[in-house]
């Protein structure tokens, strides 16, 4: 009589239950910028010092950023905080200058942070929006 009632069809409703339930509840990837870096040594020391500066403690982060960067020369991220903490405007702009630099070598993430930082250098707002 009642065909939705059948055992094929409560198990193909159990069935898409459970699949509905498992697909939607993995974990979403990962929402966070890929660092970019060659050397994993460089990257742990240029995340001590990003928390480091995120405490607001500038100065004791840029040994981290200086660490990084002798580790992995063309770290363009370490070289974009070391500028945010460097104490010296002929600091600042030199290591900006290199982070720009390297824009090419990082994450569409990574790039677009440095981008936003040129442009506010540049006086460009609209861009850096």
């Amino acid at each position: 009589m009642n065909n939705f009632l059948s055992p094929k069809f409560v198990s193909l409703g159990v069935f898409l239950f459970i699949f509905t339930l498992i697909v939607g509840c993995q974990k979403k990837g990962d929402d966070k910028i890929p660092i970019t870096s060659g050397s994993n040594e460089a990257v742990t020391d240029f995340l001590e010092g990003r928390d480091l500066f995120e405490k607001l403690e500038q100065r004791k982060s840029l040994k981290y950023f200086e660490n990084a960067i002798a580790i992995d020369n063309e770290f363009a991220m370490a070289y974009y905080y070391h500028a945010l903490a460097n104490p010296t405007t002929k600091g600042v702009f030199e290591d900006y200058n290199k982070a720009v630099a390297l824009k090419d070598n990082v994450s569409e993430g990574e790039k677009l942070i440095i981008l936003a930082l040129k442009s506010g250098v540049d006086g460009d707002q609209q861009k850096q929006e």
